[in-house]
């Protein structure tokens, strides 16, 4: 046993090695072309996702206008490979990304190719098309179903599946392979044993391959394959090791999906369901049976994922678990019907056989939206690491996996002492001012918690064409930390990179108070205009306006238009400049522990006057990848020669600063 262990450290370790060289190979390899070319296999407005099979690489190419090119293209382009940012690396290599890459000039050739390897991935977009051209709303939701690609749900569909916490429905996954598994075993149940087992796996690899091997999936046919090959080869099966092997396959195939959050949950859903559907089962009482099964499986996930789904979204939908015992046989009906319809139309092309099937996604939709009205989430702040130790810890001795023997009493007393611990972890926060200066790209955003668990927002970040900071980071980000509602929002200026998707997080959250120098001219709600002079108290902490001056007239809505605020906590201060030029900033003087340096590092909104007014020593730079030459150079060398250290959004990430009041850490996520 013990060789066996050293020798199972040394592959993973081995593994982890050569997939970490692969990756690093390959980008280095990336950096150094300008011609790219490939399959493509996901495309988006804006962007898709390319795979070369000769040179094997896999990229995210993107360009600023909408792309025509659709998965099974052949395409060659020229471009150039962005840096890789060390927070990006673990995401990037869980999901197989190389790189990403801007495309030159717009121009994409395409060549007349063919490989086999493309037959699923166009398969896939012609259900997809075919679907979508029914109707967008039910067509996709059916795709995200039966094939994972949800690029044409609505945002507030999405929103809606996330908020009941049934976003796993739209994530091919598991659920919906058992599914294809358990329809093609009923249909080949004629066939020999053996050719029955090899046929299965064939189909629930063509179904892996359309889903595009995501985590979640590629787990489920793992197991699907193991068990399978123990039938043909007359061995027995046992649940569990089937499904430590398939994670220690999946490792040795790509060592970082360990930082995938699909690998995780997938796991720890499955996990919960062996170990602990059993026993709660029997536990049931006798007048629910009758959903006996059903409950326990829903309630072993639920309980199996919950420090982590917490860690990723901030919040739990308290009907959740009813949820998804109303919903889990009609989702299984809908993926066979799905299912059998799309390869019906694959061999007959006659998109008459969708309709049923997209209407009953239309239908489905409308389920979804009724429930929300009767929905309840309970937000919690993100759990510690710790916490998360100590309640899977309590969690196996509750179901008698791990127990001291022959000490009843000692073990009984454990669990209260883990179940008292879990309840502080979870619910206890120290006195810390948290400002997270967070990565929305070419823009600003800054949320900031206060040590009474208050929290304020500073600008809402970029909206572009196809890219919502606010829909794709800000709230996701302000929810997991576990906020039902913004105490107070504050709009620096009204720029598109600060205020954009403004009206859709006003008509979808819960804002207590707006604030802004000016209110907009078309708003659906009042603003309270603040000037110099004036200052707002959220719990502690204290924010003084230093600029403009009240009543100041300007020809046009310029950066020099946007509020100038320093923030007090104790003995903490941060100077937040928004994209104030550099002759409103001359002209402010003061120590400050931070400093937010102003409109992205540009060199117009900076001087060395200015350092020399101002003492600090932190700069924090919110920047993302543009065409304005953001951050300057000379600003970053001038900020580094005072001895001044510089962080920035686009090599950092989010950026926190944590402080009791006296000093401060540099945090990053």
């Amino acid at each position: 046993m013990t060789v066996f262990s050293v020798l199972f450290l040394l592959l993973g370790f081995l593994a982890a090695y050569v997939h970490y060289s692969g990756f690093e190979h390959r980008y280095s390899f990336l950096r150094k072309s300008s011609l790219f070319q490939g399959y493509v296999i996901e495309s988006r407005k804006n962007s898709f996702t390319l795979k070369n099979y000769n040179a094997n690489y896999k990229i995210i190419a993107s360009s600023y206008k909408a792309l025509n090119v659709k998965p099974g293209d052949y395409v060659v382009f020229k471009g150039e490979v962005g840096e890789k940012p060390l927070y990006k690396k673990n995401r990037m290599n869980s999901s197989g990304i190389d790189a990403y890459v801007t495309i030159k000039n717009y121009d994409i050739e395409k060549i007349n190719k063919y490989d086999v390897r493309m037959i699923p991935i166009k398969i896939r977009e012609k259900i997809n098309s075919a679907l979508i051209g029914i109707d967008k709303s039910g067509g996709g939701f059916i795709s995200g179903l039966i094939t994972g690609y949800t690029e044409d749900l609505e945002d507030n569909d999405k929103d809606n599946f996330d908020n009941l916490g049934i976003s796993h429905i739209l994530a091919i996954s598991g659920f919906n392979l058992g599914i294809v598994y358990y329809f093609s075993t009923k249909l080949l149940k004629d066939f020999s044993a053996r050719l029955r087992h090899v046929l299965v796996i064939l189909l629930c690899f063509i179904y892996t391959l359309i889903g595009g091997f995501q985590p979640s999936i590629f787990r489920a046919f793992v197991m699907i394959c193991i068990a399978n090959a123990g039938k043909i080869l007359n061995r027995p099966y046992d649940i569990l090791h089937g499904i430590t092997l398939s994670a220690f396959v999946m490792l040795i195939f790509n060592s970082y999906f360990i930082y995938n959050p699909g690998f995780i949950l997938s796991f720890l859903a499955t996990s919960g369901i062996i170990l602990l559907k059993d026993d709660i089962r029997d536990s049931i009482p006798e007048k629910i049976q009758f959903i006996g099964d059903e409950l326990s499986v829903a309630l072993s996930a639920f309980i199996s994922t919950f420090p982590m789904v917490i860690w990723y979204r901030g919040f739990v939908s308290v009907i959740s678990i009813g949820v998804n015992i109303l919903l889990n046989p009609l989702v299984a009906f809908i993926t066979v019907l799905g299912f059998v319809a799309s390869f019906i139309y694959i061999l007959t092309g006659i998109n008459l056989v969708l309709y049923p099937v997209v209407f009953s996604g239309v239908l489905f939709l409308r389920l979804i939206k009724y429930m929300m009205h009767l929905n309840f989430q309970w937000f919690i702040e993100q759990p510690k690491p710790v916490f998360i130790v100590v309640y899977y810890a309590l969690i196996l001795m509750v179901f008698g996996y791990f127990n001291i023997k022959r000490h009843r009493r000692v073990n009984y007393y454990l669990k209260a002492f883990l179940a008292v611990l879990c309840i502080i972890l979870l619910f206890y926060h120290g006195k810390l001012l948290k400002i997270h200066i967070l990565n929305v790209g070419q823009g600003d955003s800054i949320f900031i918690e206060t040590p009474e668990r208050k929290c304020i927002l500073i600008d809402t970040g970029p909206e572009f064409k196809d890219y919502s900071a606010l829909k794709e980071h800000v709230l996701p980000y302000v929810k997991r930390k576990g906020y039902s509602k913004i105490d107070l929002l504050l709009i620096t200026h009204f720029h598109r990179d600060h205020a954009g998707g403004l009206d859709y997080l006003l008509k979808n959250y819960r804002v207590d108070s707006l604030a802004a120098y000016k209110k907009p001219e078309k708003s659906i709600r009042e603003f309270i205009e603040l000037s110099k002079g004036n200052s707002i108290k959220v719990g502690s902490v204290l924010i003084n306006v230093l600029y403009p001056p009240k009543n100041m007239t300007f020809e046009d809505d310029k950066n020099e238009t946007c509020l100038v605020m320093e923030l007090l906590y104790k003995d903490f201060s941060m100077l937040l400049t928004a994209d104030a030029e550099v002759k409103i900033l001359e002209g402010i003087t003061g120590d400050y522990d931070v400093f937010k340096v102003s409109h992205h590092g540009s060199a117009d909104a900076f001087s060395k006057k200015l350092i020399d007014n101002l003492k600090m020593d932190t700069a924090v730079i919110s920047v993302g990848k543009n065409s304005f030459g953001h951050p300057s150079k000379d600003v970053v060398d001038e900020l580094k020669k005072n001895n001044i250290e510089v962080f920035r959004t686009d090599q950092s990430g989010d950026i926190s600063i944590v402080t009791e009041g006296k000093g401060y850490k540099v945090l990053f996520e």
